[in-house]
């Protein structure tokens, strides 16, 4: 910085500085900021989070406050509180119902935590390189990491998975309207009821489950399904007896489907 109409060479590339004196530290904290603290603090309550399905998994007022006044600022309709922003990213990548072997790509001039949130859900982050001036990820590298998905309708503005009766069900995520993941009937254009996606899971039609819809959704999503469990077991069985090949076929922007050959026929009677 120099005086106006001096030619002196700038503070920079050696001139003589304008500002000699360190700045000023800004008090970013005032009254109504101390006031505020002062009164959580003695209520006794920081939070009011509470681990388990009941009104203060919520939090406590002043936290709901703070998000009612996060949906009046931002003009939103929801508003969830985090620890962290790590936990923030966390909870925004599952909610995009990204899945185990998905593919997303991510600037490496970050901090951990953004291939972190993406590894939380097994997913794999592709490091795409930045731009010097922005530092902003190179937008005419995005295709190429993407490969076929870039020009596919899904994958970049979310698509409509219908379900094939001749062929395995995705896996079933907690909401069967999730934007990217959303599991669609095999011949009727509409999501599936609760009933349907207990069958995908092969519950007994007679079991019943309680809550709200979402609550429902909820639980059947979050359970293993058996026949999961019983093609993982004929797996293991199977490569340690030596009669199982692996096939792995890569796709660039889809996930890795991996196929298990049986040799020795149908194990199911081994089991």
């Amino acid at each position: 910085m120099r005086k106006s109409g001096e030619s002196s060479a700038l503070a920079l590339f050696g001139g003589e500085p304008l500002i000699n004196k360190p700045f000023r530290r800004h008090q970013v904290i005032g009254r109504s900021e101390i006031k505020a603290v002062r009164a959580v603090m003695k209520s006794g309550v920081l939070s009011q989070f509470l681990g388990t399905w009941s009104p203060d998994f919520f939090g406590g007022p002043r936290v709901i406050e703070f998000e009612q006044k996060c949906c009046e600022y931002f003009g939103s309709k929801h508003s969830i509180s985090v620890n962290s922003w790590t936990s923030g990213l966390i909870a925004a990548v599952g909610a995009i119902g990204i899945e185990p072997g998905d593919e997303v790509i991510v600037s490496p001039w970050t901090m951990s935590a953004t291939a972190m949130a993406i590894l939380h859900w097994n997913a794999i982050p592709v490091f795409v390189d930045i731009k010097i001036p922005t530092y902003n990820i190179n937008e005419n590298l995005i295709e190429e990491a993407m490969g076929g998905a870039f020009h596919s309708g899904g994958g970049k503005v979310g698509f409509y998975r219908r379900l094939n009766s001749h062929e395995p069900s995705p896996t079933l995520v907690t909401s069967p309207i999730q934007k990217a993941t959303m599991l669609c009937h095999p011949t009727e254009l509409r999501p599936l009821s609760v009933r349907e996606y207990a069958r995908i899971q092969e519950f007994p039609d007679d079991w019943i489950f309680e809550g709200k819809t979402s609550d429902c959704y909820r639980q059947i999503g979050n359970a293993v399904p058996i026949p999961l469990g019983k093609a993982i077991g004929q797996m293991l069985k199977s490569v340690a007896l030596g009669n199982a090949q692996i096939q792995a076929k890569r796709m660039r922007g889809t996930s890795v489907h991996d196929q298990i050959i049986f040799e020795s026929g149908d194990l199911e009677s081994d089991l």
